[in-house]
């Protein structure tokens, strides 16, 4: 296996609750807990899951535009939990983000050219002529001309707007990109143009995407491995062709029964997730998909499930912790044909 650009160790983010006369510490909402994942050098990770499910603030924390309750963060060999000044600085040039509102992300008050020459200009990287020519070589880059330059993110369409938002992101040659829903708010045929795009650039750039949606068709076309994430915590990860070939967790399995499919011949029933996603009561300790899980068991509601690993897929559920005669009821109803 190539060598980790971005190794996550038990990270944690917990947002306190507060209540009572006094304003008093009630509880706390773990956005982020425990997880772990290691993502290789130009490859891509995909990370999916209801809204809620904290995506985006692992995101967040990643960078640390957010800072971890407890865990590391290893960027190229660096804990960032530990770097400070511009050694920090340093390391989080090479790191950026792609937002989902391509609108929202963009000041509304500056042309295309200074919203592309501020990480240049802030970091010192260029200045005169030779920035002039580095933002006119991004635009291009994104499939942009230079006239666009002196227009104002309101003059462009959604799927512009996100071009310019890749070419910032571009402008201080980062080596991880973080994606959060980059497709997600652009008309279907835009969405295929910038996937496209992005898989252009990985190659000729040799990037490396954490890639955050809840499309798994999306995930299906760019990622090379998969996390499922459920209210914080990854329940299953896998390769991506192993996921959509045999998907483990029954929160996996209802993701992707949700997925319109003309094909009659499918490989395994369709699992029906009943409720809504709705953070855990204090001090539970059981699963924490068991209210919404078909296959739940009393075990499901006393204790956590490990994460481990069978068939190659990496998953925390009981079913695959208990007897023989468990799992083979669950491969019966969940995975046998039509």
């Amino acid at each position: 296996m190539a060598e980790a650009l971005l190794e996550v160790r038990h990270l944690c983010k917990y947002f306190p609750l507060r209540g009572g006369l006094f304003n008093q510490h009630a509880g706390e909402v773990k956005a982020v807990d425990d997880v772990s994942l290691s993502i290789p050098v130009g490859t891509s990770y995909g990370l999916v899951g209801e809204s809620g499910s904290g995506k985006t603030t692992l995101g967040k924390v990643v960078l640390r535009l957010s800072e971890p309750t407890s865990g590391q963060i290893l960027f190229e060999g660096d804990d960032l939990g530990q770097l400070t000044g511009q050694r920090l600085q340093e390391q989080r040039a090479r790191m950026q983000m792609v937002f989902q509102n391509p609108y929202s992300s963009l000041d509304a008050r500056k042309t295309v050219k200074s919203i592309v020459a501020e990480p240049l200009v802030i970091y010192k990287r260029a200045k005169g002529k030779e920035l002039d020519d580095r933002v006119n070589t991004l635009i291009e880059t994104v499939g942009l001309r230079r006239e666009h330059l002196y227009r104002f993110p309101h003059e462009f369409s959604g799927g512009q707007r996100q071009r310019i938002g890749i070419a910032r992101a571009l402008a201080l040659e980062p080596k991880l990109l973080i994606l959060d829903e980059p497709t997600s708010a652009l008309d279907v045929s835009v969405q295929s143009q910038i996937l496209n795009l992005l898989l252009e650039l990985q190659q000729r750039l040799g990037l490396t995407y954490l890639f955050i949606s809840h499309d798994l068709g999306v995930i299906r076309y760019v990622c090379d491995r998969v996390g499922v994430m459920y209210l914080g915590r990854i329940v299953e990860e896998s390769t991506t062709d192993a996921l959509f070939a045999d998907p483990k967790h029954p929160y996996t399995q209802g993701l992707l029964s949700a997925i319109p499919d003309p094909d009659p011949e499918r490989r395994f029933a369709p699992v029906e997730i009943k409720g809504e996603l709705r953070s855990l009561p204090p001090g539970y300790t059981g699963c924490r998909f068991a209210p919404r899980c078909p296959f739940v068991m009393e075990k499901c509601r006393e204790m956590d499930p490990a994460f481990i690993e069978t068939a190659g897929h990496w998953v925390a559920c009981h079913l695959y912790s208990t007897s023989e005669r468990t799992r083979g009821r669950r491969g019966t109803e969940a995975n046998a044909p039509d």
